[in-house]
């Protein structure tokens, strides 16, 4: 189940997922909440989500930002932390540039 709303200012979005697999005794359950602002040719996002499953725990943050050059053409640049379990969290950069036909 998902949904957002659109504020003016800012979009919101927040989703959630249970899923229970054939013979398994636990469920997975997913949540995910986030946020993006317009700023002239700028739009900011950021999300938050986990992933629960017995007593392992995941969680990620993703924090992003996109350019219009044009009306087809956007540039993203996008800095992503995700945590599995007890482990240090991996940290991933991205740059792409897109353009639609």
């Amino acid at each position: 189940m998902s949904g957002s709303y659109d504020l003016g200012v800012v979009k919101l979005g927040a989703g959630y997922q249970a899923r229970k697999f054939t013979g398994a005794t636990s469920t997975n359950k997913q949540t995910v909440l986030g946020v993006s602002a317009p700023y002239g040719a700028f739009n900011f996002g950021l999300n938050y989500s986990t992933n629960k499953q017995l007593t392992a725990s995941n969680k990620g943050i993703d924090l992003g930002v996109s350019y219009a050059l044009s009306k087809r053409t956007n540039v993203y640049a996008q800095m992503q932390s995700v945590t599995i379990g007890n482990l240090a969290a991996a940290k991933t950069t991205r740059v792409k540039m897109v353009t639609s036909f």
